[in-house]
């Protein structure tokens, strides 16, 4: 849903952020020649993303210990061996962390067409300093609430996604990708209606075939909206929180009606003092 090309990697901190108001004009009739139509306007804004930079310390005494994995006795488990496994298991997991963070900033964005996050101080861990950025002014209107909740036996879920639909092609964007958490594709598979149309073998209105994608992602069904299909995508996957609580991506009743390449990943550039090194080093990428 975020995907970043070459133009979405800046040099510098800061990145433009342009957000397009997209309208539906037609053409117009005309006696002679042509009637100039105006192009859609947009607004840019300069942003400086937050920095993300975990770290990890190894101590001499955690080289002396008999690591993950090893044999009690083994020849292979000396400090500098070690290291070296420690160095690449410890790069990994923090690359693992950096990609949830991004992950849960994505998922923050669909859900609230926001995200906000909290800058930690590493010399004042109680010191914080919250960042917010929003794609909306005033009110957030990409918020739908259906008349009638979705688990309830008189739940109009098509009608309520053909509004949906609507509402997000009258923004000119493309909504073709439902993404639920676990407990709403379940509403959807017992709805009375939707089943009716899934079980129906002589129009095809609709589908099961469940099908796993990535990682705690799978594909549900396939919804056949007044002639538009609409796939269904339960997403279950977990992270832990500051709390060390396992916390699911999608909180629960979360239905987020979409398209692939809604937004764009944007990164800035870092400019640091590496270790051992007395010249700063640039780096511009993901």
């Amino acid at each position: 849903f975020f995907p970043t090309t070459p133009a979405d990697m800046f040099s510098t901190e800061a990145i433009l952020l342009d957000d397009l108001k997209r309208t539906r004009k037609i053409a117009p009739f005309v006696i002679s020649g042509s009637k100039d139509m105006a192009r859609d306007g947009f607004v840019t804004d300069e942003y400086k993303p937050p920095r993300i930079a975990p770290s990890r310390t190894t101590r001499v005494d955690d080289l002396k210990k008999r690591g993950f994995g090893e044999e009690i006795f083994n020849s292979n488990g000396k400090p500098n061996l070690r290291a070296v496994r420690m160095t690449v298991q410890d790069m990994q997991d923090m690359s693992d962390a950096i990609t949830r963070r991004e992950e849960l900033m994505c998922a923050e964005t669909l859900i609230t067409n926001g995200c906000v996050m909290k800058h930690i101080d590493p010399e004042s861990p109680d010191n914080s300093d919250t960042h917010t950025l929003k794609f909306y002014n005033g009110t957030n209107d990409q918020v739908y609430t259906p008349s009638v909740s979705w688990n309830e036996g008189n739940a109009d879920i098509f009608g309520d996604l053909y509004a949906m639909r609507q509402f997000v092609r009258g923004k000119g964007n493309k909504a073709d990708i439902l993404v639920v958490s676990a407990d709403v594709a379940d509403a959807i598979l017992n709805n009375d209606k939707v089943y009716k149309q899934l079980d129906n073998r002589r129009i095809e209105l609709g589908g099961i075939n469940p099908k796993e994608l990535a990682d705690g992602a799978v594909e549900v069904c396939k919804l056949n909206i007044k002639g538009a299909w609409v796939t269904v995508v339960m997403y279950d996957e977990t992270y832990e929180n500051d709390e060390g609580v396992d916390t699911p991506y999608l909180p629960t009743g979360t239905a987020i009606l979409t398209a692939k390449g809604c937004g764009r990943g944007y990164y800035g550039g870092v400019t640091q003092l590496e270790h051992g090194s007395d010249e700063f080093q640039h780096y511009e990428g993901r």
